[in-house]
């Protein structure tokens, strides 16, 4: 069995990180993609485009027991929560 990570060496000191973290990045550039890079306009936006992913889309899948759709809808979640995390930071 491989370890559930990988090395990165960005100076002298090596972090060690899942491989996972390559799906939410590809899954972030597609929602740029999709959606732009804009900022949301606001926190209250974040959290509604967050509460939406999670109560309509993560939920109902959970409830239909579909594990494909559960991993779909948590990374949208995850991004979601990224982009407001980032307007946050660098936006308004």
């Amino acid at each position: 069995m491989t370890e559930p990570y990988v090395e990165y060496e960005p100076q002298r000191d090596p972090i060690k990180f899942y491989p996972d973290v390559n799906d939410f990045i590809k899954a972030v550039i597609k929602r740029n993609q999709t959606h732009g890079e804009e900022f949301f306009d606001s926190a209250h936006t974040g959290y509604g485009a967050i509460a939406e992913e999670f109560n309509l889309e993560l939920l109902k899948a959970i409830h239909e027991n579909d594990k494909e759709q559960i991993m779909n809808e948590a990374m949208d979640v995850a991004v979601a929560a990224f982009h407001l995390y980032r307007t946050m930071k660098y936006g308004k």
